[in-house]
């Protein structure tokens, strides 16, 4: 859960591009694949073993691990990290989106035209925009 909730704070998933590992959307990719990959290095790392003896002991360890470790249990360091995690990923989020409110600020407010003002149209009955339509070469048209 750490592993998980560290990662997706790490790559945001609306913004990580997932052509590397679709189908899978990236909580799919990092619980199935990375999180036991950094597991099994975690564990290698622990005890100075190979990637495959890492391997068998995760696998070897699995139950004890589920019986030692329950969900459910009131890991109050585990807790302040996961809170901790979901806070940053929160503000993170928050100032990218201000960010992107600031850079892309309504460009239409600047755009707008006073009242009383109109647009002659060359050709009596069609709009400005129907003019440029018209404008355009054949071949261009989509």
């Amino acid at each position: 859960m750490i592993i998980q909730s560290t990662l997706l704070r790490m790559y945001d998933p609306a913004t990580t591009p997932s052509a590397g590992f679709a189908p899978f959307s990236l909580g799919q990719f990092s619980q199935l694949f990375l999180v036991p990959y950094i597991a099994r290095l975690l564990i290698k790392e622990d005890m100075v073993c190979s990637m495959k003896e890492a391997h068998e002991e995760m696998v070897d360890s699995r139950e004890v691990g589920h019986s030692l470790h329950i969900e459910d249990d009131e890991d109050l360091e585990l807790e302040s990290i996961l809170r901790m995690n979901t806070r940053e990923a929160i503000k993170e989020r928050r100032a990218k989106l201000s960010t992107d409110t600031e850079v892309s600020a309504p460009t239409h407010v600047a755009l707008r035209m006073p009242t009383g003002i109109e647009i002659e149209s060359k050709t009596a009955g069609t709009s400005p925009i129907q003019e440029k339509l018209h404008s355009i070469p054949k071949g261009m048209k989509s």
